[in-house]
């Protein structure tokens, strides 16, 4: 069939004629190319090149069954964190000669809803997702049609789904610690524990270890973005300084460098008048106006963990075992914002 400017696009027939090979080893050479000669792999090569071939996966996948492709969703691609994590995913996938497809569902459930019914459609072979919605169903059913999923940050209560995540409860205790320390005693947390469920369990972390303590704490609700940060410097620092927080402990980085460019806006000095400490070491972190105290999560080593995790299970590695989550400790990087 001709495609849309009515050339026929060259076959992997066309391929083996012009190598003079049979279609099998050209069959070989894209798929195993190790049992392939040296010199039919070079005639090969040039005749694709000559033809400007591209194996037809899609046509593969409907007659195998299968494709070489994991998927990767997202909450919010953009922000460095995803970022740093998705390049660990990916750099494991392609050096095992996978593809993956990505989708960024913006915390939105019906496009979380719908990137899942595009990747079965696609025949992926397996889902990491960072969830927004309860998906326990769906996986179970995916896991039931062969296709495996790894699940980040929310672990799901069913067997055969592995997480990978930070311990946040952890990390905010390391804040609480780290700030209790510097001799700050009223002290605010920037973020929205209501919303987000790893937010929810630094706060709880960090509450726990200032509830025995002589310290004030308050929360100031806010989105996890630089706009949000700076909304809720802004805000902060509207009021009566004798209201003023000496500390906060932002909910992620993005948050906490927008409450230091709010501080630099309103004339208060980090980190005399207030410390800071954020939460993720994104590579802004360090190279924010005042460089940013912050709790790291390893992002691309976990991205590396969940993809060779879902690779395994795929081969049969761990398929049929319990499979127990991953969880990464979290480390205190200290700088001038809260030194």
């Amino acid at each position: 069939m001709d495609d849309a400017r009515g050339i026929t696009p060259p076959s992997a027939k066309d391929v083996a004629e012009l190598a003079g090979v049979s279609r099998s080893t050209v069959s070989n050479y894209l798929h195993r190319a190790e049992l392939v000669h040296a010199d039919t792999r070079e005639r090969i090569r040039s005749a694709i090149e000559q033809l400007r071939y591209v194996p037809n996966e899609s046509a593969r996948g409907l007659r195998s069954g299968f494709t070489r492709i994991i998927a990767l969703s997202l909450l919010d691609a953009w922000t460095p964190f995803y970022s740093d994590f998705s390049r660990g995913v990916e750099s494991t996938a392609v050096r095992d000669g996978w593809t993956v497809l990505f989708s960024n569902t913006d915390r939105d459930e019906v496009r979380e809803r719908t990137s899942l019914e595009i990747f079965e459609a696609h025949r992926v072979r397996g889902l990491i997702i960072v969830p927004e919605g309860d998906v326990t169903e769906r996986l179970v059913s995916m896991r039931a049609r062969g296709i495996q999923s790894v699940t980040v940050e929310q672990p799901l209560a069913s067997p055969g789904i592995p997480n990978v995540r930070v311990d946040d409860r952890r990390g905010g205790q390391i804040a609480a610690h780290h700030l209790l320390a510097g001799g700050h005693r009223r002290i605010a947390f920037i973020g929205d524990p209501d919303k987000v469920i790893h937010v929810k369990d630094r706060w709880e972390g960090f509450c726990g270890v200032l509830a025995g303590s002589s310290a004030n704490v308050s929360l100031v609700p806010a989105d996890l973005s630089m706009t949000g940060g700076v909304k809720a410097a802004m805000e902060t620092f509207g009021r009566p300084a004798a209201e003023w927080p000496d500390a906060v402990f932002a909910a992620n980085d993005l948050v906490g460098i927008g409450f230091l460019q709010g501080c630099l806006a309103r004339g208060v000095t980090v980190p005399s008048q207030v410390a800071i400490v954020g939460f993720d070491d994104i590579d802004f972190a360090a190279q924010a106006a005042v460089p940013l105290t912050t709790i790291r999560q390893p992002a691309r080593e976990m991205g590396i963990a969940a993809a060779s995790t879902l690779l395994a299970m795929i081969n049969g590695g761990v398929e049929d075992e319990p499979v127990a989550e991953r969880v990464f400790i979290p480390s205190l990087v200290v700088r001038e914002s809260a030194p």
